[in-house]
């Protein structure tokens, strides 16, 4: 069995980005941070206004993407309004 460490990186912190070793390999990512709440299927601007859910997803979508999922037979919710 192979144990995979992870160590944090001492560059300094930039907003949404994270570094490190992994089993001695370099690695860096950038975290992708949804805070207008966006469709996160089609990653368009369109403002995400449902809740596409299955036992194996559950996402926030927009109106184009909760037709197609609707025509899939996937369950679509509308999302609260805040």
């Amino acid at each position: 069995m192979t144990r995979t460490t992870q160590t944090a990186s001492a560059e300094p912190a930039e907003p949404n980005r994270c570094s490190g070793d992994i089993g001695g390999a370099r690695v860096a990512a950038t975290v992708l941070v949804n805070e207008e709440k966006n469709c996160t299927r089609c990653l368009e601007a369109r403002p995400a206004r449902y809740r596409v859910h299955t036992d194996i997803i559950d996402v926030a979508v927009c109106s184009v993407c909760a037709e197609a999922a609707r025509s899939l037979g996937i369950s679509v919710e509308q999302l609260d309004q805040v």
